[in-house]
This record gives structure tokens, sequence and C-alpha cells, in this order.
């Protein structure tokens, strides 16, 4: 009898000591976790989630690391990220794809610049700062960092891709809000992109300079008041179907747009894509277009039945499309461009 309630006594006693022992590997799991992000520096970027763990030890590692490693193995791609700030990581969802342009729309109130497709999607912290201005920033500052060895041979900064340095980020800027108003707030948000260091693509009142990053306005901006000053560093999303005009140039437009149902025409299922006639239309636009140093974006292009909308995509990129409108960053990529 004394044993059975010696049993009796020590069941409760060892439950505690196994919620014990199962709190103590908790807390150490947790704690090897906060050392595994404490070794992850949260300064240095890294687009590959996993390229942390390639076995080396943290101290080696960081000693290592290739210096513009960040878009290493991304390859710039003709694609428009169309309504990128939807994504659930703007900007750099689409610098992962390669695509080589972001688009954000701006409603202006207090000074800030609210990113958002409606004034009901609007929040405090969506700004064109938060989500394209300093992303953008921080990864030029990466991809620029002070050479430790001082060989020459490469000069000028650097832009996003690794792979190709030279190749220049579109960020269009879709105003939503009056556009007297808004365009010197837009104009003032640009300021971290010239200084300390420009890399903006800028007219200068007699030559364009190609820049790392091109500015497009489009929306409710005023072309009038765009054009006022000589120096600038945006430019006009000009109307593709008024190209003629003789309005449009590089000194204030360097692309031209068109919703591509209304002036290419509708694709169906069963057409094998663009017929002659739309592909005769999109060679027009693109003759116009670039004999003015202008390139050329569709939007609104077929998006269903997917066989129809990668058709199209594929008929466009060859004719010479200079973007490539995209909702489908991923179906985007693993075409053969």
């Amino acid at each position: 009898m004394a044993c059975t309630k010696s049993s009796h006594k020590t069941q409760p006693q060892r439950l505690r000591v196994a919620v014990r022992i199962f709190l103590f590997v908790f807390i150490l799991v947790c704690i090897a976790a906060s050392l595994e992000l404490a070794l992850h520096k949260p300064n240095t970027l890294d687009i590959h989630a996993l390229l942390h763990s390639w076995g080396l030890p943290a101290s080696t590692y960081w000693n290592t690391i290739y210096p513009t490693f960040f878009t290493r193995d991304i390859r710039p791609l003709p694609i428009h990220s169309h309504n990128d700030y939807w994504r659930r990581v703007p900007f750099y969802s689409a610098l992962a794809a390669g695509a080589i342009s972001v688009e954000a729309d701006v409603w202006e109130y207090g000074g800030e610049l609210f990113v958002g497709h409606d004034a009901g999607s609007l929040t405090r912290n969506r700004t064109l700062k938060n989500l394209y201005v300093n992303p953008i920033i921080e990864v030029l500052d990466e991809m620029n960092r002070p050479n430790e060895i001082p060989i020459t041979g490469e000069e000028g900064l650097r832009g996003v891709f690794d792979e190709e340095p030279k190749q220049t980020l579109n960020l269009y800027i879709d105003i939503k809000t009056p556009g007297v108003s808004t365009l010197p707030v837009v104009i003032a948000h640009l300021e971290p992109l010239r200084k300390p260091r420009n890399f903006l693509t800028y007219w200068n009142g007699t030559d364009l300079v190609r820049g790392l990053v091109t500015v497009h306005l489009t929306g409710n901006t005023p072309f009038v008041e765009m054009v006022e000053k000589q120096y600038r560093d945006y430019f006009y999303d000009a109307p593709l179907k008024e190209l003629k005009s003789g309005r449009y140039n590089t000194s204030n437009s360097l692309m031209a747009t068109a919703d591509f149902g209304k002036e290419v025409g509708s694709v169906y299922w069963g057409m094998g894509g663009m017929n002659e006639q739309m592909k005769n239309t999109v060679r027009e636009h693109i003759k116009e277009a670039h004999q003015r140093g202008i390139g050329v974006r569709y939007w609104s292009t077929p998006v269903w039945p997917v066989s129809v909308r990668n058709e199209v995509w594929g008929q466009l990129v060859k004719l010479g499309v200079d973007l490539l409108g995209v909702d489908d960053l991923k179906s985007a990529t693993e075409r053969s461009w």
C-alpha cells in the first residue's frame, strides 16, 4: 500500500517536470531563432532568402559576401509591373522578377503622397516614400558601396541590376489628385534620388542625360506646367495616338502609352493572337515612337484566356514593344524572351 501511495504522489510531480522540460526546450528554440535573426544583419539587403544558410559560419559569411549580391542572377526583362503596389511586397517583387518598370498611383494629402488604387485603399504607412523612393535608394546605395580595392576600369554609378548595371529602372507615378497642386509635391519627393548622388534621367535644357532611374508622370499630370522648367528629371507619359502632333519628344517624354483594346483591337480565343492588321497597327505605333526616341507600352492587353494572353505577349515583344505591361509577374518571367 505504501508503494501505491508513493506512486500516486509522483504522477503530478512527473507532469510538472515534463512541463518544465518542454518550456526549457521551447525557450532554447526561441533563443536560437533570435540569435539567427541577429546574425542575419538587418542592414544588409538579401533578396535570396536562404542565401545566408550556405554553410559557412556567420563571421566568415559576412566577410566573404559578394558586394552586389542583392540582385545577382536576376536578369532584367522588358516588363512593366502594372499596379505594382497591389503586390504583397511592392517594388521588391518586381525587382526579384527582373521587371525594369514599376508603377505607383499617388494621392496627395497634407504634403504626403499616399499610394493606392482608390481613396478607400489608402493607409498612413503606404506612401511613395516608404514603398518606392526609400527602397530604391537603399538598393542603389547597396549597389554603389565604396570600392575596397582601388582598381580603376569601371566608372560611374551602378543601377539596381547587377547583371546589367547601366539598366535604368522606370518609375511610373500616376497622379490621382489634382495635377497642378500635386506635381510640386511629387517633384519634392524625388529629392533623395538627386542628392547626394543623382540617379535620375534628366533633360538639362539642351540634351538628354540617361540615369539609373527614369521617372514617368501620368494620370492627372499637367503637361504645360510640367514643361515650364528647362531642367527636368521627370517625363510625361505621352498618349501614343498623339505622337504625330509633334508635341512630344525626348525633352519632355520618353515613353508613350495606349489602351491596347482601343488602339489595336480585341483578341479572342482561337484567333492565334493578333491578326496581321493589328500587327501592322503596332508596327506603325512603334515606328512613330522610335523615330522620336520614345518607347512604347500598351495597357489593358488580354489577360484571359491565358493562352491568348501569352500569344499576345510574345507577339508584342517580337514586334519591338519596349515595356510589356503585366499583372502576373511569375508567368511573364517564365516566358523565353
